[in-house]
């Protein structure tokens, strides 16, 4: 076969080819820096000052004739776009088959990002460790004497397999002491699954818990596992238990009971290992007096309670969450905010925070992005006006007694859903009651009560 004189021109099209394709810049030199070849990527984001002349040229000569073996060292220095990045060089000595030196290749990776990105997680997990050393632990902030007995009753229940409630206004936390059990427990190392039972409809949010098999209801082209199962070994936390239908409770309480599930469709038992913590923005006695919520649900999901109180009764605390969301979101958003003026601090320390911790959050995001300097300034928390509302009233869970919900007549229950396109979500908070109770109410309607 006569190739020869092929070859060495096969070979270096097969090279150039692959110069091509490479991502990373690549220039290959011979003893004397001179250039040979270079990647698109090089001339891309160098133009000439990458291939010519050989970067770091004394140092890459002598080590290259020397000891031939590769070498490395990190370099800042700007693109085509006058950008600067840090780029990582690694260079490796070309050899013929008797050892010889013949000259060198270098790859430079841009690493600014993962410098960026490495730099940022230091900072976070700075500013992690201070929180947890002055107040508190996890994601979880605060000070005051009332938040301390909660970090303490966590620290207790959390190694143990006890069945949790947490109870408290939308916005308090709740879910961030779910997973802060959760992560304190045993098991830890095992998923953690989150749902909330009232943004679902009754029959998904039955399948989505326990799943269903084929055929179980139209669309069920194929069986599927439940949370219950995703979460087995692991922790179930079950958000706004209170919006679950009777049926569902009857479900729930027997998993509670016996750690089985049935799914929908299914006429099989299936075992599952998962520790439960429920919450609820609402009081599940006066549910459970008013055959909302089932006596038995109740007492099994009320083994060890967990009370968390609105922002308002835990001033002490106002201060140090609102330090806390602005340094994360200074970081987040690239701003060097490091201080709350004093007339700031007094604007929301008597402000009442009916919207508790995430509406705090979300003001003191809206002012880092806001704030001309590195001060946050009263101008920027941008607080609405607390006053008496006027002409609609809404009505908090408790006082939802069969007077006031006889008053909203069948056209003003109508009006409130046409409004929202069917949403029973938003239109229970509309009119002030809960979607349970608005489901009552439409029920009722329907009957001719």
């Amino acid at each position: 076969m006569r190739h020869s004189n092929k070859e060495p021109l096969q070979r270096e099209k097969i090279l150039e080819t692959l110069l091509k394709g490479i991502g990373d810049a690549v220039c290959i030199y011979d003893l004397d820096c001179k250039l040979l070849l270079e990647s698109a990527h090089a001339r891309e984001l160098f133009g000439e000052s990458f291939g010519k002349p050989c970067l770091n040229k004394t140092q890459c000569v002598r080590k290259s004739k020397e000891t031939g073996a590769p070498f490395a060292w990190t370099e800042t220095r700007a693109d085509v776009h006058h950008h600067s990045k840090t780029y990582s060089i690694s260079v490796f000595p070309i050899q013929d088959e008797s050892g010889k030196k013949l000259g060198c290749i270098h790859i430079a990776k841009d690493i600014s990002v993962q410098l960026e990105l490495a730099a940022k997680t230091r900072e976070l997990e700075q500013i992690r460790k201070e929180l947890e050393g002055n107040a508190g632990f996890e994601n979880i902030v605060g000070r005051s004497s009332v938040m301390r007995k909660i970090f303490d009753a966590i620290q207790v229940v959390a190694p143990l397999e006890t069945t949790v409630l947490i109870q408290g206004e939308t916005g308090t936390g709740k879910e961030l002491v779910a997973r802060a059990i959760h992560k304190r427990s045993l098991r830890s190392e095992r998923p953690f699954i989150a749902v909330s039972c009232g943004a679902l409809p009754e029959t998904l949010l039955e399948s989505e818990l326990f799943g269903h098999v084929k055929g179980a209801f139209t669309g069920a082209i194929a069986d599927k596992i439940g949370l219950f199962q995703e979460a087995n070994h692991g922790t179930l936390f079950l958000d706004e238990i209170s919006e679950t239908s009777p049926a569902t409770q009857v479900k729930l309480l027997r998993v509670l009971q016996e750690g089985e599930i049935r799914r929908v469709g299914s006429t099989k038992d299936e075992k599952v290992d998962v520790r439960i913590l429920a919450a609820s923005n609402r009081d599940l006695e006066t549910l459970v007096r008013e055959r909302m919520l089932r006596e038995d649900l109740f007492y099994r999901l009320n083994v060890f309670p967990v009370y968390l109180p609105p922002l308002k009764d835990r001033q002490d605390d106002v201060l140090i969450l609102a330090e806390h969301f602005m340094r994360l979101f200074s970081l987040k958003n690239r701003k060097k905010i490091g201080a709350i003026s004093k007339n700031a601090q007094k604007v929301l320390q008597s402000y009442p925070w009916p919207g508790n911790v995430r509406e705090l959050a979300n003001v003191t995001e809206r002012a880092v992005i806001l704030a001309k300097d590195e001060t946050i300034t009263e101008n920027e928390l941008l607080l609405p006006v607390i006053k008496p509302s006027k002409g609609k009233t809404f009505l908090s869970d408790e006082a939802v007694t069969p007077e006031t919900l006889a008053s909203m007549s069948r056209l003003k229950i109508q009006e409130a859903l046409d409004k929202n396109r069917g949403n029973k979500t938003q239109t229970a908070r509309e009119l002030g009651i809960s979607r349970t109770t608005l489901w009552r109410r439409i029920k009722e309607e329907r009957s001719g009560s």
